[in-house]
């Protein structure tokens, strides 16, 4: 298991599944032994970078695929899904598509979707690899940069589908 000697950057936290999770963090610095560790899927984070080695190179991670997750306010006395596409989910009232492949976004409601919230984020970069050279300065791994992170909430939808293309992250 590597350990990093320098953490990522943070990433975003959004609570849009009813759950805080964090997206788009970036990738450690290379380890003190190892490779790089992937970036988690689903979640756009950078990879690791790869160990600062003292006898042979070692890669940095794979950035981890990125996600789009669609969420709308349902009707209480209509409890069901407005659309379809994604991994469709029902929670505190709330229609909730997650799509972590690539897809279409379909309104079959016969109408607008109004207060449509969504987050969109990109597939992570991979971290560079360790590498070590014949004058004995190894040099550790940068970490791979997080993928892009852009959300919008009081957003219409209408009756046009929206293809949905999930970037996977870079791979080392």
């Amino acid at each position: 298991v590597a350990t990093h000697n320098n953490d990522g950057g943070a990433g975003r936290a959004n609570s849009i599944t009813g759950t805080s999770i964090t997206y788009a963090a970036g990738g450690g610095a290379g380890p003190t032994a190892g490779n790089g560790a992937d970036g988690t899927p689903g979640l756009g984070n950078g990879g690791g970078g790869g160990a600062n080695p003292s006898g042979g190179d070692q890669p940095g991670g794979t950035g981890g695929g990125g996600i789009v997750v669609v969420a709308y306010k349902l009707s209480e006395s209509a409890p069901s899904a407005k659309a379809t596409g994604g991994n469709v989910s029902i929670y505190n009232n709330y229609a909730i598509h997650t799509f972590t492949h690539s897809g279409t976004f379909t309104n079959t409601s016969g109408g607008d979707i109004t207060g449509v919230e969504y987050v969109v984020i990109g597939g992570g970069g991979a971290g560079g690899g360790g590498a070590s050279v014949p004058n004995g300065q190894n040099a550790g791994g940068g970490g791979g940069g997080a993928g892009g992170y852009v959300t919008a909430s009081g957003q219409t939808i209408s009756n046009t589908p929206f293809p949905i293309s999930i970037g996977a992250g870079s791979s080392r």
